[in-house]
């Protein structure tokens, strides 16, 4: 058989992410048991895993240090519009419980660029995508398409089964 009759082989795993897309990297980080166990104990009482605690303590920790960039900033911009958008549905729904539906950041999230939308028992109502986060002040379109999707995934999640 000729070298140019022959077919390529398929890589295994999984193809390669987008640039700017990658993981996070790790950082490894020196504990004392005691803290750690402490630790586990906070996390286990945001009902989040270790990593995702951490993460979300250190983010808190950023914003508040003033340490945002504009994108992050542009994200948190857009939550406040989708808490509007939910307070907005909770009385056209007559469902005071989207008025405590609250971001969170899962592994997966983490790793999708995504953030969950849970309510008070933890259980993921609707996933979004940053970037539509951060677009969402000051593109109407994308305001648009993410109060439709929301209805919609709303809708969904607190209509009583028949």
């Amino acid at each position: 058989m000729a070298l140019n009759q022959q077919t390529k082989r398929k890589k295994l795993g999984r193809p390669k992410l987008p640039k700017g897309h990658t993981k996070g990297r790790i950082v490894p980080v020196r504990v004392k048991d005691r803290r750690l166990e402490k630790m586990n104990l906070a996390a286990k009482a945001n009902e989040a895993t270790l990593s995702t605690w951490i993460r979300s303590t250190l983010k808190k920790e950023l914003k508040e240090g003033g340490f945002m960039n504009e994108y992050e900033k542009q994200i948190e911009a857009g939550k406040e519009i989708v808490r509007g958008m939910l307070v907005a549905l909770s009385t056209e729904l007559r469902e005071p419980r989207l008025t405590g539906l609250r971001f969170t950041i899962t592994d997966k999230d983490f790793d999708r660029d995504q953030i969950s939308l849970v309510d008070s028992k933890s259980n993921m109502v609707a996933k979004i995508n940053e970037d539509d986060l951060a677009d969402c002040p000051a593109d109407k379109t994308v305001r648009t398409r993410l109060e439709t999707e929301l209805r919609q995934t709303v809708r969904t999640f607190y209509t009583p089964e028949e």
